[in-house]
């Protein structure tokens, strides 16, 4: 349970990481 829970936790940071990548990218074009 703790590491599906840390796992899960660990994705969705690297997700919002790369969803910020993404908008600063579209918005310097």
């Amino acid at each position: 349970m703790y590491y599906t829970e840390n796992k899960y936790k660990e994705i969705e940071k690297h997700w919002v990481l790369n969803s910020a990548n993404m908008e600063v990218k579209n918005t310097k074009i």
